[in-house]
């Protein structure tokens, strides 16, 4: 059934299976209960109440997320249009300074509104789609976590100069005021050991999530076991001012794993 049914409504149903019920004395509470749902077009009482659990769980993700941004991409050499729509917990205006998106909002005069659309070009489609799943997983991330970007680098590190062996790093700060740094390094490189020794001697808290979370380029579908040509991510709390690393993770790991695959030859729109 398409039908909406508000549990109200079911409230009330369920007092009519009760009158039904002492009208009909032969009746049990769970016959009464059929009876009901058939009148409302529903084989028995079960498959009506399952189709109102599916209509209050998709409240509940609207009431979480009521925010709509539709995000184009243009590429300048094809002239192809890539288009994605994010749900997410606040207005687009709320991710425009964050990391790695750099998206143009159309329209600056209604960025309050429940949509909006938020416009990213580049010279070439494949890197184009590559910054459009980058920009989801950015808003993804944002969404799980409640983290903000952050600059206050000499706070964390005690200087403005980040760590070499830092690729891919953003620093974050919580609800709370809190630091908490990513790092996404290629496995291929010898940077994962020099990012766990500079934690070790510092005293900093980290942990290195599984393969096919992180921002930049997480391993994706067909990634064999020892796959070594993507990032993984190392979620890091500092000494100083840290923020809750486990918090964090597990957030970070109630994420859908966005996998970039290029289809863009028969895809030309593509709709998430």
């Amino acid at each position: 059934m398409g039908r909406i049914i508000s549990q109200g409504f079911v409230d009330s149903l369920k007092r009519k299976a009760k009158r039904l019920e002492r009208e009909r004395r032969e009746l049990t509470h769970s016959q009464a209960l059929d009876l009901i749902a058939q009148q409302e077009g529903y084989e028995n009482w079960s498959l009506l109440a399952r189709n109102v659990e599916r209509c209050t769980g998709m409240k509940r993700v609207t009431e979480r997320y009521p925010y709509t941004i539709h995000l184009r991409g243009i590429a300048r050499d094809s002239k192809r249009e890539l288009t994605m729509r994010l749900s997410s917990k606040h207005p687009a205006a709320h991710y425009e300074k964050q990391h790695w998106i750099h998206w143009t909002l159309q329209g600056g005069s209604r960025r309050s509104d429940s949509e909006a659309t938020a416009v990213m070009t580049d010279p070439g489609e494949r890197n184009l789609w590559h910054r459009l799943v980058r920009a989801q997983r950015m808003v993804s991330f944002l969404d799980a976590t409640d983290l903000r970007a952050s600059r206050s680098t000499r706070a964390v590190y005690g200087s403005h100069s980040i760590p070499g062996c830092f690729d891919h790093d953003c620093l974050w700060k919580d609800p709370e005021g809190r630091y908490i740094v990513t790092v996404e390094p290629y496995m291929r490189w010898g940077h994962p050991d020099e990012i766990r020794s500079l934690c070790d001697s510092n005293e900093w808290q980290y942990e290195l999530l599984p393969k096919g979370y992180g921002l930049w380029l997480p391993c994706d579908a067909s990634c064999g076991p020892e796959c070594e040509s993507h990032t993984r991510m190392f979620v890091i709390s500092p000494k100083r001012q840290g923020g809750d690393l486990q918090a964090t993770v597990r957030a970070i790991l109630s994420m859908p794993r966005l996998w970039p695959d290029i289809v863009a030859d028969t895809a030309p729109c593509l709709s998430v």
